[in-house]
């Protein structure tokens, strides 16, 4: 049910690496080894998904590339509950919302393997009644249509009959964007209201980062600093530690034991810390760096606040299911 699109032009992500992992799976594939082809091809997926939600994200968002991704991504795995809860975002945001609701059931229904979280699920289920909600809109209003029409002619019996079936009588349904509130103390479903009332109301040991489908940005005492997709993922599970942590830490934190492992490597971790630390003014007042061994490693400095604020659609590193 996946909208019917030609794909023949080459996917907008690296040639190279998308070559290697191909070959793999169909080498494993070829001389009939399953443990090895389900291996390559979860890591396969787990490509696609990456940069669909990276086009998906990006400053300036690409859903057409976001989408063809996850098209790829589903091609192999029509079950994978990240890649269609996605898929179905997108598709919510540009108003499609009967294979939206098609893609959310099947994100719900996950695989024998894999399901989204709890918090992903109650999402999921929200923006389901909500797509439900606006196809009700729409077809109320063609009812209005054909009532008030003076060329339909009518049963009347059947009319009065089903008329009073009617469970809706408003066009007032609105879809709503969910945004999530994430501290230590865990997870809080916010309005979208709110989500801005919390930017003004930190204090001046408070650090935020916020996310939406359009931006990431690094928040501290007034000051706003955009961010990557990859630097989000390590600002925020840096951020999140109490303790010190090193490169290794992070990489296992984020990739490690899933099939991004093959994609992810730890020195683009280590890249991407150096970038923070650079090109963030505030970093440095926000996190506390060390040696432990011969190694660096940080955490966030004591007195500072951390809180994540994100969109719905954001799939947070620390709760990536297998394959994710």
């Amino acid at each position: 049910m996946m909208e019917e699109e030609e794909e023949q032009e080459r996917l907008p992500v690296p040639y190279e690496q998308e070559k290697a992992l191909k070959e793999k799976y169909n080498a494993a594939m070829k001389r009939g080894d399953r443990e090895a082809s389900k291996q390559h091809k979860a890591s396969l997926v787990a490509f696609y998904v990456l940069y669909g939600e990276s086009y998906k994200g990006a400053d300036r968002p690409d859903p057409t590339s976001a989408k063809l991704c996850l098209r790829r991504a589903l091609g192999l795995q029509h079950d994978h509950p990240v890649a269609n809860y996605r898929y179905a975002h997108l598709l919510y945001g540009e108003k499609h919302y009967t294979l939206a609701a098609y893609h959310f059931k099947l994100a719900l229904d996950g695989s024998r393997e894999q399901s989204l979280n709890d918090t992903q699920s109650l999402i999921a289920h929200i923006f389901t009644v909500n797509c439900g909600l606006l196809m009700a809109r729409d077809a109320i209003k063609e009812v209005d249509d054909l009532q008030n029409s003076e060329h339909a002619s009518f049963d009347s019996k059947l009319m009065e009959d089903y008329a009073d079936r009617m469970l809706v009588d408003s066009e007032e349904m609105l879809a709503h964007f969910l945004y999530m509130k994430v501290t230590a103390s865990g997870h809080e479903p916010i309005s979208e209201q709110r989500f801005y009332e919390v930017q003004e109301a930190a204090g001046d040991s408070d650090v935020l980062v916020c996310v939406t489908p359009l931006s990431r940005e690094l928040i501290y005492r007034g000051r706003r600093e955009h961010l990557t997709q990859t630097e989000f993922f390590v600002a925020h599970t840096v951020l999140q530690s109490k303790e010190f942590i090193q490169v290794k830490d992070i990489y296992e934190k984020l990739f490690e034991g899933r099939p991004l492992e093959e994609v992810v490597t730890p020195s683009a971790v280590r890249q991407c810390l150096r970038r923070l630390s650079r090109d963030v003014p505030f970093w440095e007042l926000v996190v506390e760096a060390d040696i432990r061994g011969n190694f660096s490693a940080r955490r966030r400095r004591k007195g500072i606040t951390y809180t994540l604020l994100c969109h719905s659609s954001i799939v947070l590193p620390e709760e990536k299911t297998s394959g994710a």
